[in-house]
């Protein structure tokens, strides 16, 4: 993944959200910080990250 961005900064503008079952939410943002702020959350509070997350996109495009 790290080649990935190295190779194509332009993909760092392209938001992500890394999910795993098994993996609590302080590990994965431990395990994250190699490719900068990746946002984390629990499996109970991930629908609610996601439409927030579009929410604020859309009001900042002026949509």
């Amino acid at each position: 993944m790290v080649a990935v961005i190295d190779s194509t900064p332009e993909c760092k503008n392209i938001p992500m959200v890394y999910y795993s079952a098994g993996t609590t939410v302080d590990e994965l943002k431990e395990k994250s910080l190699v490719f900068g702020k990746i946002p984390c959350v629990s499996f109970e509070n991930l629908s609610d990250y996601i439409f927030d997350f579009f929410k604020v996109k859309l009001n900042n495009s002026g949509a």
